[in-house]
C-alpha cells in the first residue's frame, strides 16, 4: 500500500518528508496521518525519529504498526513518489465526496461558483499548506532574497501600479491581497484603475479587468486616448486632423501588444469574477481589476441588509486574491459623508454600504481631486491617500490627473512634461 511506504521512507530518512508536501489530511485514515504528523513534527523540530521515540508520542495503540514498518525494508529515494500517490488518491477521494455533494436544487450559477472555489482549493493542495516555524523561515529567507534583488534593480516586489512613489510605499500589488481604492462619483476611480493596468502591462505583467460599470468599448477608448494624447471628446464626435490618425495609430498599435483583458458582463456577481478570472489564469493573470464593488450582485439573492451583502462580497474578492495567489484591486464608490466637511479629503468612514470593506482589505487607497469641488483649484491636481496598509505605512502622495485623456500619472511626469 502506498500510504504504508510513505510512512516507512519518511522513517529512513525523516527530513526529506519536509520537502514532499505531504499533508496528515491526505491520508485515508487518521491513524496514517497521525503517525505522519508525529514523523514531520519530530523532524521539523530536529528531534529524533525513530521507532521508540514514536511510540512514546503516540502511545501503545500504534505499537503494531509501527513495529510492521520497522520490520519491512523501504527506500527513502522513492518518498517522493509515494507522497505524490498519496496526495493524487486523497484527491480524488475529496473529488467523489464533493460531487456527490452538490445541491443541484440551488441556482445554478451558484452551485457553479461553490464548485469552482472548491476545486480551485483541491487543485492548489489546500490540505498541504501548512507549515512548521523551521520551514516558515525558509520560506521567509527566499522572499527577503527576492524582495532585495527587485529593490536593487529598481522593480517592485509586487505588480507595479507604475507609479513612483505609490510603488515605493507599498511596493506594488502583492499576491492574495485585496487592495480598495475608493473615490466620490468624478474623482477618477475608473482613470486609476486603467493607467495602472496599462502600466503594470507595459512591464510585461497580465491584467484582467472586470468591469460592472463601463462597456469594454468604453474603456477601450479611455485606453487610446491615454496612449494617444488625443482627447476622448474628439474621437466620439469624430472631430480629428490629419495628424491625430497617426497617434491613434501608433497608440493602437502599442495598446494591442498589451496582456490585459476585459470582461464586460450584463449582470455580474462574485462567482462571475471567479469563473472569469480562473479562465484568465489558466493561460496567465498576474492582477485582477474590478469596477466596481458595490455594482456586483450577491450571489444567494438579496438580503435584508445592504451593509452584510457588500462586506460579503467583500469577503468573496479577498477569497479570489487567496484562491489565485494573485492581487485583486477593487474599485469602491465612497458616502456622500465627505462632502458635508469643510476638508473632503475622504476618509476610512466614508466606505460606503459596510465597514466589512474595511476588515476584508489589506490597502485602502483614497482618490481625491480638489478641482471637483473647487474651481479654482489646479485642473490637474490630484491625491492618492493610503488610508489602510496591513503591511507598513500610510501616507499622503500627490499625483496628476488628466481630464482631456482620462488618466493618472506621476506628479513629477506632469511638470517634467509641462
Amino acid at each position: 500500500q502506498t500510504e504504508r511506504a510513505a510512512l516507512g521512507a519518511a522513517l529512513v530518512d525523516p527530513p526529506r518528508a519536509l520537502r514532499c508536501g505531504l499533508a496528515p489530511a491526505d491520508f485515508s485514515d487518521t491513524v496514517g496521518g497521525t503517525i505522519w504528523q508525529c514523523i514531520t513534527a519530530r523532524a521539523s523540530s530536529g528531534d529524533a525519529v525513530d521507532i521508540i521515540t514514536l511510540l512514546s508520542d503516540l502511545g501503545d495503540q500504534y505499537r503494531k504498526l509501527l513495529g510492521e514498518l520497522a520490520s519491512e525494508s523501504f527506500s527513502a529515494a522513492n518518498l517522493e513518489a509515494y507522497a505524490d500517490s498519496v496526495k493524487t488518491e486523497s484527491k480524488r477521494r475529496k473529488l467523489r465526496g464533493f460531487l456527490g455533494g452538490l445541491d443541484l436544487s440551488k441556482d445554478p450559477d451558484e452551485v457553479i461558483g461553490h464548485a469552482l472555489s472548491a476545486l480551485i482549493e483541491m487543485g492548489q493542495g489546500k490540505a498541504s499548506r501548512s507549515y512548521s516555524m523551521q520551514q516558515l523561515m525558509a520560506l521567509m529567507t527566499e522572499e527577503i532574497e527576492r524582495a532585495r534583488e527587485l529593490a536593487d534593480s529598481g522593480e517592485s516586489v509586487g505588480v507595479p501600479t507604475g507609479f513612483a512613489d505609490v510603488d515605493n510605499l507599498l511596493g506594488g500589488y502583492h499576491r492574495s491581497d485585496l487592495i480598495v481604492v475608493g473615490g466620490r462619483p468624478a474623482m477618477g476611480k475608473t482613470a486609476y484603475l486603467l493607467s495602472s493596468a496599462i502600466n503594470a502591462a507595459r512591464r510585461g505583467y497580465s491584467c484582467g479587468i472586470v468591469s460592472a460599470e463601463m462597456s469594454a468599448l468604453q474603456l477601450g477608448s479611455r485606453a487610446l486616448s491615454g496612449a494617444s494624447n488625443v482627447a476622448t471628446h474628439k474621437m466620439r464626435n469624430g472631430r480629428l486632423h490629419d495628424f491625430d490618425y497617426e497617434y491613434l495609430d501608433e497608440a493602437m498599435e502599442s495598446l494591442s501588444q498589451l496582456d490585459v483583458n476585459v470582461f464586460d458582463p450584463d449582470r455580474c456577481r462574485p462567482s462571475d469574477v471567479l469563473m472569469q478570472a480562473h479562465v484568465w489564469a489558466a493561460q496567465k493573470l498576474d492582477v485582477l481589476f474590478v469596477d466596481y464593488l458595490q455594482l456586483l450582485q450577491p450571489d444567494s439573492g438579496h438580503d435584508s441588509s445592504r451593509a452584510r451583502e457588500v462586506g460579503e462580497m467583500a469577503k468573496a474578492l479577498k477569497s479570489v486574491a487567496k484562491s489565485l495567489n494573485i492581487p485583486v484591486v477593487a474599485l469602491v464608490q465612497l458616502s456622500r459623508q465627505c462632502e458635508t466637511r469643510p476638508d473632503k479629503r475622504p476618509m476610512m468612514a466614508d466606505l460606503r454600504d459596510s465597514g466589512e470593506i474595511e476588515e476584508a482589505a489589506d490597502e485602502i487607497l483614497f482618490l481625491y481631486r480638489d478641482v471637483v469641488y473647487n474651481d479654482s483649484a489646479d485642473p490637474n491636481g490630484a491625491e492618492i491617500i493610503i488610508g489602510k496598509n496591513r503591511h507598513g505605512p500610510v501616507g499622503h502622495i500627490d499625483m496628476a490627473y488628466i481630464p482631456d485623456r482620462v488618466m493618472w500619472c506621476d506628479k513629477r511626469a506632469m511638470e517634467w512634461a509641462a
